[in-house]
């Protein structure tokens, strides 16, 4: 029987996965990424549970012939002062910027609100934030988000695994977790 967890992830998938986050761990460390307890939950369960799906959405979109155009929002939003005015640094370990890109954190730029659910943004966030409420509206209008005097954005191609890197400098490459996809990809196809 293949149940689904709490959070959606089919249980065979996620004791699979759970039983080779060791392997994970150190093939990561060896890689020279530094890896926390509480980073590594972060990563792993973002991972898996977000990016996985949204990469596998396009390739199943791109493979019925039409055209899915998929990102990876990188931008550190200030988050406590988002959601926590009065702790900026939650777990005392970096500032207001330090819990990374994390889900729900591109709200503020997709309907370019900035100032009003939070204090602490920049130019960057600013330049950031009218462009990627552009691409939502072009895409919301025409079901393609480039428009005049925005970057282009690529459908995307399961082949070369090129996204749309949303940060201070928008950009265009494979997509930057690509290994780790690919390989809880593989422990999720084996799984079925």
């Amino acid at each position: 029987q293949n149940r689904q967890t709490s959070t959606g992830v089919p249980s065979k998938l996620y004791c699979c996965c759970s039983g080779q986050i060791f392997t994970l761990i150190k093939i990561l460390e060896r890689e020279g990424n530094h890896v926390t307890h509480h980073s590594h939950n972060m990563h792993h369960f973002t991972d898996n549970s977000f990016l996985l799906a949204a990469r596998m959405w396009g390739r199943l979109v791109a493979d019925r012939g039409s055209n899915a155009y998929v990102y990876f929002f990188s931008r550190e939003a200030p988050v406590f002062r988002l959601y926590m005015p009065e702790q900026t640094d939650l777990y005392g370990d970096g500032g207001q910027r330090h819990f990374g890109a994390y889900h729900s954190g591109e709200l503020a730029y997709v309907f370019d609100n900035l100032d009003l659910v939070g204090v602490g943004w920049d130019d960057d966030d600013r330049r950031l934030s009218k462009l990627v409420a552009d691409y939502w509206i072009s895409f919301a209008r025409d079901g393609n988000p480039n428009g005049d005097g925005l970057p282009n954005w690529p459908s995307y191609d399961a082949q070369s695994d090129v996204v749309q890197i949303l940060d201070a400098t928008i950009r265009t490459e494979e997509h930057p977790k690509k290994a780790n996809l690919d390989r809880l990809e593989k422990l999720y196809m084996e799984s079925r």
